[in-house]
């Protein structure tokens, strides 16, 4: 068989109207020894892989940016107050179902991206550009996609195995977005990275704002059970203390009373008492849970200041709330622009696979193949003094420090 020519292949396939899933074609091709060679020896060769490899990465950063971005822009300030909705998808509104179906089609995209190729280099050379996808995103304030491609990533690595077959500078990148993204301390490093990088384009972690509302309805429920059982044991406490003045006041007239009620209506006591079977019987008296409509329409001048702070304290929480919300949905919503041709293309077929498969139905066999790759630390490194004297991993730092163009 001839040998494959990268300079040929790229003029052959790169066309005005492009392959929504170049990036496989283009994996598959780097797995080719011929190919690595040519990267590997050829400069010109060398520099158009790294061309090509930022393209691919930010294209794909531009796919899941405003994929995201335009399905958060829908969610309207219901949906958001609809804390269940984030947690629990049968809970969720037609809006938000319609979100967490975008973001797992993105999941799948992918993981198809990486996983559908059998060969170990062309796995490897997906899985280091989706790290660089995810550096992008993150660098663009876009964290929720960077958290979608990082822990994406994390679990694809339990499969494959691949950490020590990448580039230091990939290496270090992975472990720092995993660090940013960890919800230990409830996500303290991201929050704070988040308040030291505040921007107007900045697309906070949707599991975050989840955690920061059901936190305040948390906050709201328990003021409420505290309205409700104030209430109850006032109540219960004005009834008891009327049962025993009218106590008191029946001891002062007993001695009246009972004469004269037994002089002249004898026969009326005698007929009102029923015998002991036909009493009705008596059935406890069940505590009632205040709706918090009625908790709140207690006219303020007939209950305690306590219960009337209790009440203050509750509307107070709900207006942070509301407040909140209202953070995330700018009051003029901004106007994305569509996705390139191609790529809505990719999201449209991926979206159809996702609805004929389960996404984890990509993860079978995906530890099949896991000899150990040496992509990176031989096949395509140049050698010493063609990459100009410097290390394997200032070379690999060097080349995969793109310029960051992305933009919304």
């Amino acid at each position: 068989m001839a040998e494959r020519n990268l300079i040929t292949w790229l003029n052959k396939n790169i066309t005005s109207h492009r392959d929504p899933f170049f990036s496989i074609r283009w994996d598959r091709l780097i797995s080719h020894s011929d190919i690595q060679g040519q990267i590997k020896n050829n400069r010109k060769a060398h520099q158009l892989y790294s061309y090509i490899e930022s393209s691919l990465a930010h294209q794909q950063a531009k796919l899941i940016n405003l994929t995201l971005r335009k399905a958060f822009a829908n969610l309207t300030q219901d949906d958001l107050a609809n804390v269940a909705g984030f947690s629990n998808d049968k809970k969720g509104t037609p809006r938000q179902k319609e979100y967490f179906h975008a973001h797992r089609t993105l999941q799948y995209y992918l993981r198809r991206d990486i996983l559908v190729h059998k060969s170990r280099a062309a796995r490897l050379n997906a899985f280091r550009r989706w790290i660089d996808v995810a550096d992008i995103l993150f660098s663009r304030n876009c964290y929720e996609g960077g958290m979608l491609v990082s822990v994406t990533l994390n679990l694809l690595d339990s499969y494959l195995r691949c950490g020590d077959e990448l580039p230091a500078i990939s290496r270090k990148k992975l472990n720092h977005l995993l660090d940013m993204y960890s919800p230990a301390g409830n996500f303290k490093h991201l929050r704070q990275h988040i308040k030291d990088h505040q921007s107007e384009n900045s697309f906070p972690l949707v599991t975050v704002i989840g955690k920061d509302l059901t936190f305040i309805d948390e906050n709201l429920n328990t003021l409420q059970d505290k309205m409700n059982g104030f209430l109850l044991a006032w109540k219960d406490q004005k009834k008891a203390e009327k049962q025993q003045m009218l106590a008191g006041a029946g001891r002062e007239g007993d001695a009246l009373s009972k004469k004269h009620l037994r002089i002249y209506h004898g026969h009326k006591m005698r007929s009102a008492v029923k015998p002991e079977k036909d009493r009705p019987k008596e059935t406890k008296e069940k505590k009632k849970e205040f709706t918090i409509e009625e908790l709140l329409a207690v006219p303020a001048d007939k209950v305690p200041a306590e219960y009337n702070a209790m009440r203050s304290s509750y509307l107070t929480a709900v207006q942070e709330k509301m407040d909140f919300i209202k953070t995330l949905l700018p009051e003029k919503k901004e106007t994305l622009p569509d996705l390139p041709q191609e790529l809505q293309a990719a999201y449209e077929q991926t979206e159809q696979r996702f609805r004929e498969n389960s996404l984890d139905s990509l993860l079978e066999g995906a530890d099949a193949n896991n000899t150990k790759s040496r992509l990176y630390s031989e096949k395509l490194l140049p050698g010493f003094f063609r990459r100009g004297g410097c290390s394997a991993d200032k070379h690999w730092r060097q080349l995969f420090n793109y310029t960051n163009t992305f933009s919304v």
